[in-house]
C-alpha cells in the first residue's frame, strides 16, 4: 500500500508555513520567543514529515515499478528541499539549546566550544542565510509539488505543473 500521498502533504504545510513566517515578518516579530518558538516546532515537525516523505516515497518508487526521469527529477528535489530545511532545523535547535541551558552550558566545562557555537549561530542568524535557506527551501517545496503533481495526474494537470515540468523536460 502506498501511504506516501498521505504522509507528504502535511510536512509540505508545515514546511510552507515557516518558509512564509521566516520570509515575511517583521522587527519585532523576530526578536518575540513565541514567535522562534513557533517557527521552530513548524520546522521540526516539517522536517520530521520530510524525512518520512522520503523514506515512503523509496517504497512507493518501487511499488510503481519503474524509474523514471520525472521520479528521479522529483526525488532529487525533494532530497534537496529536505537538507534545505534539516540544516535551519540545525540553526533552531541551536537557538533552542542556548535558550534552555545557557545558563548550565556556560558555567560548564564545555564554556568555550559552545561560546564559539553561538557566535557562529548568531553570526547566521542576524545574516541573510536564514532568509535565503527559507526562500530556497519553499521554491524547492513548490517545485518537488509540481513534479510530483506531474507524476500523478500528468505533466498538463494545471498551468503551474506544466510549466514547472516544461521547465525540466523540454
Amino acid at each position: 500500500m502506498d501511504i506516501h500521498p498521505l504522509i507528504v502533504h502535511f510536512p509540505i504545510a508545515f514546511l510552507s508555513v515557516y518558509a512564509l513566517f521566516e520570509l515575511f515578518q517583521t522587527k519585532k516579530m523576530k526578536e518575540a520567543e513565541s514567535w522562534f518558538l513557533t517557527k521552530g516546532i513548524l520546522l521540526f515537525l516539517g522536517t520530521a514529515g520530510a524525512f518520512l516523505s522520503l523514506i515512503t516515497g523509496d517504497v512507493a518508487k518501487e511499488l510503481q515499478g519503474g524509474y523514471s526521469k520525472l521520479v528521479g527529477m522529483h526525488e532529487l528535489f525533494a532530497r534537496g528541499t529536505t537538507v534545505i530545511f534539516a540544516i535551519l532545523l540545525i540553526h533552531y535547535s541551536i537557538g533552542s539549546v542556548a535558550y534552555l541551558f545557557e545558563k548550565k552550558i556556560s558555567t560548564s566545562q564545555y564554556a568555550s566550544v559552545w561560546e564559539w557555537i553561538r557566535a557562529i549561530d548568531e553570526k547566521i542568524y542576524t545574516s541573510p542565510i536564514v532568509f535565503f535557506c527559507a526562500l530556497l527551501g519553499f521554491f524547492g517545496i513548490l517545485i518537488v509539488g509540481a513534479l510530483g503533481g506531474a507524476i500523478v495526474y500528468g505533466p498538463d494537470a494545471d498551468p503551474f505543473v506544466s510549466l514547472i515540468f516544461h521547465l525540466f523536460f523540454p
